[in-house]
């Protein structure tokens, strides 16, 4: 996000023709994971959330 304002300004507003699409193309492209650990710190189970 502060990458896209940063650019918004050096390019006076001309990152938001492309910014914007991508964001909007990678919104929903994110995987939520839920991480199970033993007393030791090892992984013991994975799961993965939508």
């Amino acid at each position: 996000m502060a990458w896209h304002i940063v650019a918004d300004i050096f390019t006076l507003g001309l990152w938001e023709i492309i910014g914007t699409p991508v964001e909007m193309a990678a919104k929903d492209q994110f995987t939520t994971y839920l991480i199970y650990y033993s007393k030791e710190g090892k992984v013991e189970q994975v799961e993965t959330l939508k």
